[in-house]
C-alpha cells in the first residue's frame, strides 16, 4: 500500500518589488516530487510539475524542474475587493482553478493544460488595460505557449 507523504519546500521569488521564500505543498510518490500548490509568488513552476528537491538543514528548497505538468500559473494582483470577486467567478467560469491571498488583493491562477490560452490571456490583458489588475505570467507551459 502506498501512503501519500507530503512535505513542505521553499521557493525563492522576486514579486513586483518584493523578494523572500515561498512554502508550498509537495507530495511525495514513488520517488517523486510532485507540486501540489499553486505558488502566489515564486515563478517557473505550476501545479502538478514534477521537480527536483533538495534538503538543507532539515528544510527543502526547489531545486529545478524534472518534468512539466502542461499546467500555467498567472499571479493577478487587484486595486479593490470588489473586483477580485468578479475575475475569481469569471476565471472559474472558464476552468481555471485558483487560490486567494487576501493580504495582497492577490489570486493565483491555475490554467490546466486543457484550456484555450488565448481566450484567458485576451481578458487578463483588458482588464490590465482597464486598470482593475496587474497581472503577470508566472508559468506558462510549452502547451500553451503553442496554442498562442
Amino acid at each position: 500500500m502506498n501512503k501519500e507523504k507530503y512535505i513542505k519546500v521553499g521557493f525563492p521569488y522576486e514579486f513586483f518589488d518584493e523578494t523572500g521564500t515561498e512554502t508550498a505543498w509537495v507530495q511525495v510518490k514513488e520517488g517523486e516530487y510532485i507540486l501540489d500548490n499553486i505558488l502566489f509568488h515564486a515563478r517557473g513552476y505550476a501545479w502538478g510539475d514534477i521537480i527536483a528537491v533538495e534538503e538543507k538543514d532539515g528544510c527543502y528548497y526547489i531545486a529545478g524542474l524534472i518534468k512539466s505538468s502542461g499546467h500555467s500559473t498567472i499571479h493577478i494582483l487587484f486595486n479593490d475587493e470588489e473586483q477580485r470577486e468578479q475575475t475569481i467567478y469569471q476565471l472559474k467560469k472558464k476552468g481555471c482553478d485558483l487560490e486567494s491571498f487576501s493580504k495582497k488583493l492577490l489570486i493565483a491562477v491555475d490554467i490546466p493544460p486543457d484550456l484555450h490560452y488565448p481566450d484567458i490571456k485576451r481578458y487578463l490583458e483588458n482588464g490590465e488595460k482597464e486598470e482593475k489588475w496587474n497581472y503577470q505570467e508566472a508559468c506558462i507551459s510549452s502547451v500553451h505557449q503553442e496554442s498562442q
